[in-house]
């Protein structure tokens, strides 16, 4: 992406599908490291993955100034990559890192690190420093810790509900001549529930006609 890109991106400021983060690890007012500051990009992008797309900048402050990423002290461009990932894999497990995709870019002279979030196709958890198996959203421009008592009916109507349900195969009955003695209609099934093998027997004596399934002959 260009720089003209990034900054139209950026100048939307932070909303319902856009955070800002100064670091990825390093506290800026304790001068040092600090898993705080990680889980807090974690939260975030755990939110987008349970709720929708949605962007993170880090090395962008609050206002939208440009931080850069060099205070997490890292060697090049492509340890701070692997070391988010790992990260999101360690928090949230491996499959959650296909629905994330971190990339560097020179901006304003700096580096700054932009992170694209994709719905997750199931629920995402996280367990990182103070955090074990925490569910995050986000609910307009904050991410929300949802309590347990939530969990279901979140997933129910984010995951569930939206789960096609599987058409039920077709029925398709050819009539098949009765043998000598029989007392019923036979039909065998040619449709997409052929797969049942199964035949049906009307039986002519009954006063209400039952259908009948069994091993076609």
């Amino acid at each position: 992406m260009s720089e003209e890109e990034l900054k139209r991106e950026i100048a939307g400021g932070e909303g319902s599908a856009l955070e800002f983060k100064s670091t990825l690890r390093w506290n800026i007012k304790a001068n040092k490291n600090d898993d705080a500051i990680t889980l807090a990009v974690l939260k975030t992008i755990a939110g987008f993955l349970n709720t929708g797309p949605g962007l993170v900048f880090i090395g962008v402050r609050d206002d939208g100034s440009v931080h850069g990423i060099a205070e997490d002290g890292f060697k090049n461009d492509d340890q701070f990559v692997v070391t988010l990932y790992g990260y999101v894999k360690t928090a949230m497990g491996p499959d959650v890192a296909a629905c994330v995709n971190a990339t560097v870019h020179q901006l304003d002279g700096k580096t700054v690190c932009r992170i694209s979030v994709s719905p997750s196709p199931s629920p995402v958890f996280v367990t990182f420093a103070t955090e074990k198996d925490a569910f995050f959203i986000r609910t307009g421009p904050d991410t929300t810790k949802l309590p347990a008592s939530k969990h279901y009916l979140y997933i129910k109507e984010h995951w569930t509900s939206s789960t096609p349900e599987k058409p039920r195969p077709k029925i398709k009955l050819e009539y098949v001549s009765p043998r000598e003695g029989e007392e019923c209609f036979r039909f065998h099934n040619l449709g997409e529930a052929a797969a049942f093998n199964v035949s049906t027997e009307i039986p002519l004596s009954d006063t209400l006609w039952a259908v009948k399934f069994g091993p076609c002959c």
